[in-house]
């Protein structure tokens, strides 16, 4: 019999062995986690622990989703397209994983979610001031693991995700600001999304490039390759807090409209719309909305042309992601992997 192999076998095993190198990139870089989380005081370390997914709230071991960890895959792969190593870039790798979840244990608190990676959040099961003080002992984690060494480059890593945070942390107050104020254009929402998620995302690029030994053009190049795709993750983040699907998502339907969270989609939206439109009136108002007010809020959105907007916005800055990496001076499999990241970003919703 003529055994002929089928056209699907070639991408099975292809999904495969992505499969598994991403389970082994998850496994290094969560054993560099818990390495470091050790360092931490006991009582600290059992709201980190739990925030990670790594125990239940009584501290017993669980497999909780650990996130998409796409900021160290961002360190370690451009690490390795400019000829670095995985141990070179695992340090970096670990401090903006730390870095980021210092910013999404405080985030949680003052966004008021309940609900992260389908657990309840942190300071909903420990109290707010124990989540915050928690997101200020990683951050402190983060740069003591980069200068445990004192190298020239671990040193030059340390100040970038130094000077990152304080962008993060302006992003965040401007992302509170918003709740305040009736008005936000487009622009506004940017200055806030570069700050709070572009910046950590340019920031892992940039670490990857330093730690790799990259030049200063090739580092820059990447470091515009981070932020473009950040921008991107938020434009995609934006419409899952609008349309996304809670099994996905872990958050309820509309949860941003819950909250009235001037994100893109909705800035541009009341862009365009008339002071008498019920969008306008919607975020003037304080009350919480029931599931049908969130159902028109949505389709509305949808009617002004909101979510294609973002679409376009998204891909436009994919594209300027890919532009970057055309400006650096990478090894081809280093930005073919490079590459898969900016497919990942632009397809997780759609």
């Amino acid at each position: 019999m003529d055994l002929k192999p089928t056209t699907v076998a070639a991408p099975v095993i292809e999904q495969a062995a992505a499969a598994g190198a991403i389970d082994e990139f998850k496994r290094r870089v969560d054993a560099g986690l818990r390495v470091a989380v050790l360092e931490l005081d006991e009582p600290v370390r059992r709201v980190v622990s739990y925030h990670f997914g790594w125990t239940t709230a009584d501290g017993q071991p669980s497999n909780g989703d650990c996130g998409k960890m796409l900021r160290p895959a961002i360190v370690i792969r451009c690490a390795q397209a400019v000829g670095g190593s995985w141990d070179s870039a695992l340090p970096g790798a670990v401090a903006v994983e730390l870095a980021h979840n210092s910013s999404l244990l405080q985030d949680d608190v003052m966004d008021h979610d309940r609900l992260r990676r389908h657990r309840p959040t942190a300071w909903t099961v420990f109290g707010e001031s124990a989540a915050l003080l928690a997101g200020d002992a990683l951050i402190v984690l983060a740069l003591s693991v980069l200068l445990r060494h004192g190298s020239a480059s671990r040193v030059t890593a340390a100040n970038a995700l130094a000077e990152t945070y304080q962008r993060l942390v302006v992003g965040q107050v401007l992302d509170l600001d918003f709740e305040a104020r009736s008005s936000v254009t487009t622009e506004d929402c940017y200055r806030m999304a570069d700050g709070k998620t572009a910046s950590l995302l340019a920031c892992a690029a940039r670490l990857g490039a330093v730690l790799g030994g990259a030049d200063t053009a090739t580092t820059t190049a990447l470091e515009a390759f981070g932020r473009h795709l950040g921008l991107a993750f938020q434009l995609v983040d934006d419409v899952l807090g609008i349309w996304g699907n809670p099994a996905r998502t872990g958050k309820p339907v509309g949860a941003d409209i819950r909250t009235r969270k001037k994100s893109l989609p909705v800035a541009f939206a009341l862009s365009i719309a008339e002071p008498s439109d019920d969008l306008t009136e919607f975020y003037t108002q304080s009350h919480v909305p029931d599931d049908e007010q969130i159902r028109s809020v949505t389709a509305r959105l949808g009617a002004l042309g909101a979510l294609a907007w973002t679409r376009a916005e998204t891909d436009q800055h994919l594209q300027a992601a890919t532009r970057s990496l055309d400006e650096a001076h990478l090894s081809a499999t280093g930005r073919e992997e490079l590459l898969a990241l900016i497919d990942f970003a632009g397809t997780r919703t759609w």
